[in-house]
């Protein structure tokens, strides 16, 4: 059986923002990909465990609605 991995606080916040996913891999512990923002696009990695996102060089941590409770300015 393998491990459904949620990316649904993840996709609210990346939907906030305007920015659409491409997903480069998909594993129970990270998920990582391009964000294709207005601006070009963003690597980044996402730990669903901890609803951490790494993008730009910063750590943004989500809530199960994707909002930002916590992160790096």
């Amino acid at each position: 059986m393998t491990h459904h991995v949620s990316v649904k606080p993840f996709i609210h916040w990346a939907i906030y923002r305007g920015f659409a996913v491409r997903y480069a891999d998909r594993a129970p512990d990270v998920v990582s990909g391009v964000l294709v923002t207005p601006e070009g696009e963003l690597a980044f990695r996402y730990h669903p465990d901890e609803r951490k996102i790494e993008v730009d060089g910063k750590s943004i941590t989500i809530n199960e609605y994707g909002w930002e409770i916590a992160g790096d300015n």
